[in-house]
């Protein structure tokens, strides 16, 4: 007696094209600026219409300014997401129009937040860091992802090193870190 042998197949036909723009600059010894920009578009090919691809996020992108001096980085950018409206969401497939604004026909906001990292190295064994995300207390929700950020976020993180052993010019490395994160 033979056995019955099923096997998942991909049987649809669909296409799919979208760009990546990437700058960077340099606007002087300790300031650059940097932008990335994606889009994406994806359709099922079925009649009479075609029908939107699963998972294809709308248009999303950062912009940064970035400060470079002896011990201290900061960073200053903008993350952004276009909206993704109903007629691009594939209801029948994986895009979790559940977790969207509008759950039954599916429906993302567009949505901008604006942000802020440092470092600032005291020595060559304390190094401090400090950022707040969403400043502004947008809520938003990235494409795709369960969970959305409703709030401000503040993190501190303080890093310790120090040398433990050292072999041969090998320098074995210790370090301790305190990191704390809160929404205010």
């Amino acid at each position: 007696m033979l056995s019955r042998v099923s096997t998942v197949v991909n049987k649809a036909k669909a296409y799919i094209f979208g760009f990546n723009a990437n700058i960077s600059a340099d606007v002087s010894r300790h300031v650059s600026f940097s932008s990335i920009l994606n889009y994406t578009y994806g359709r099922l090919n079925e009649a009479p219409e075609n029908y939107p691809l699963d998972h294809i996020p709308p248009f999303y992108g950062k912009t940064s300014a970035n400060l470079h001096l002896t011990n201290f980085t900061g960073e200053f950018f903008i993350l952004y997401n276009g909206s993704k409206k109903g007629k691009n969401y594939n209801l029948r497939g994986e895009d979790n129009q559940i977790y969207s604004a509008d759950p039954v026909n599916g429906f993302s906001p567009w949505w901008i937040t604006t942000n802020f990292r440092s470092q600032y190295q005291i020595n060559k064994h304390f190094t401090v860091q400090f950022a707040m995300e969403n400043i502004g207390d947008k809520f938003y929700r990235f494409f795709l992802q369960g969970y959305q950020h409703p709030a401000e976020i503040l993190f501190f993180h303080l890093e310790l090193n120090f040398d433990v052993v050292k072999i041969n010019q090998v320098v074995l490395n210790q370090w301790i870190c305190f990191t704390t994160s809160s929404k205010y």
